[in-house]
């Protein structure tokens, strides 16, 4: 595993940054709240001309997940496109497992604007040098990867200095230190997140010292996530303060104590820094707002919708929802008219209504049905003198209309 350069080197500081400083270039880390990769949603939108789709080029860890995105990217396409040759041009795949030739086809439609959104893997993260990708974009960060490559890839975005581009890093929740304070104390990195500033350089000097100095270099297969990513970038990923000054505090730029002109809006925690406590900062930069970044779950407006959420929640997992006693009375009369079909096959017109009557009656009020004795009592008063034909398979109605109940029940029994 590479470590970051300024640990290898003895504690001097320099005046020339690295060349991974691109002062134009916004950084975003931005937690996974989604299954799958809805929460990429946000590069293809749904309404709007394709052509106006900022261009992207998102790297993935794996060629299986390349190809599982760029089907997923593809699907969000209008219409009028994703079912057209066109589609497989305004979105497309540069893994390790193309030939040479592929590769150079899909960098020119890149590089001309034919193509919109390039997902990749490791292959493409060095030696690519299109100026007007305008998002870069990694989604999830493997145990393998170091600082320098992470930020080779992002810098993928943003070569033209004369455009804002953004960067967007999608971590794993496990990936995040606890926000709990007691818990952040006992943790080993409880360091990663202190802000580079003026005021602490001492202490940064220090920390940058001792980030590896205890880090096994092989990927242990146990422990907590943070505990096997890379500390140049776990650092990264959590701290408090300005993603770009910690980048040059790792390369040891003297430039990191230094205030930038644009501050206010050089990555998300500058954002939110530089924003009345608890209010979303109003950013948004191609089709990316602030509310994708991690600290927006400090902000009021998360917090209500978190307590919309959870009101919606209880309400659809209360039994006596009606929706619920709806969905759970349409599958039971299902079961029922399955039951009668097969039991009375030859059944006559006449007992259509009646196979009907009962099937209703009992399929409104199964929520309440757990006995054959509530059955006898709903039959009753559903079939009048017609219940004897009903009696011989009492014990098989319940339990129809029972485990019927259950499977379409808000909280199902665990097995």
């Amino acid at each position: 595993m590479l470590s970051i350069p300024g640990v290898a080197r003895d504690q001097v500081w320099y005046e020339q940054p690295p060349f991974y400083n691109q002062p134009n270039l916004k950084y975003m880390v931005c937690p996974i709240r989604k299954s799958g990769f809805q929460d990429l949603a946000f590069l293809v939108p749904k309404d709007g001309p394709v052509g106006l789709i900022p261009k992207t080029m998102v790297f993935v860890n794996k060629i299986e997940d390349a190809i599982r995105l760029e089907r997923y990217l593809r699907s969000r396409l209008p219409d009028r496109v994703r079912n057209g040759k066109q589609a497989f041009v305004i979105i497309q795949l540069i893994t390790s497992n193309l030939d040479a030739n592929t590769k150079t086809r899909v960098m020119e439609d890149l590089r001309y604007g034919n193509t919109r959104i390039c997902v990749c893997t490791e292959c493409a993260g060095m030696g690519i040098n299109i100026p007007d990708i305008m998002r870069a974009v990694q989604f999830k960060i493997p145990d393998f990867i170091a600082l320098p490559e992470l930020l080779q890839r992002l810098g993928r975005g943003g070569r033209d200095k004369s455009c804002a581009a953004i960067a967007m890093v999608f971590v794993h929740p496990s990936q995040v230190l606890p926000d709990d304070v007691h818990m952040l104390e006992q943790s080993a990195f409880k360091n990663l997140r202190l802000p580079v500033s003026r005021e602490n350089r001492e202490q940064i000097t220090d920390v940058i010292a001792q980030l590896y100095k205890n880090k096994l270099q092989s990927a242990k297969k146990t422990g907590n996530a943070y505990e096997r990513t890379d500390p140049g970038i776990l650092w990264f990923l959590n701290t408090s303060g300005c993603r770009r000054q910690l980048i040059l505090a790792c390369f040891m730029c003297k430039k990191a104590f230094k205030p930038f002109p644009d501050l206010a809006d050089c990555c998300d925690n500058c954002m939110y820094n530089h924003t009345d406590a608890g209010q979303v900062p109003d950013f948004e930069l191609h089709d990316v707002t602030a509310r994708l970044a991690m600290m927006y779950k400090r902000t009021l407006e998360y917090s209500k919708l978190q307590i919309s959420a959870e009101r919606n929640r209880l309400r659809a997992t209360n039994p006596r929802n009606p929706r619920t006693i709806a969905k759970q009375a349409l599958a039971c009369e299902k079961a029922l008219d399955s039951f009668a079909r097969q039991r009375w096959p030859d059944h006559s017109l006449a007992d259509i209504k009646f196979l009907s009557d009962w099937r209703k009656r009992l399929a409104k009020v199964a929520i309440r049905i757990t006995t054959v004795e509530q059955l006898h009592k709903e039959l009753l008063l559903a079939c009048h003198l017609r219940f004897s034909s009903l009696e011989a398979c009492a014990q098989e109605l319940v339990d129809i209309i029972t485990s019927t109940a259950l499977a379409n029940s808000p909280n199902p029994p665990s097995p």
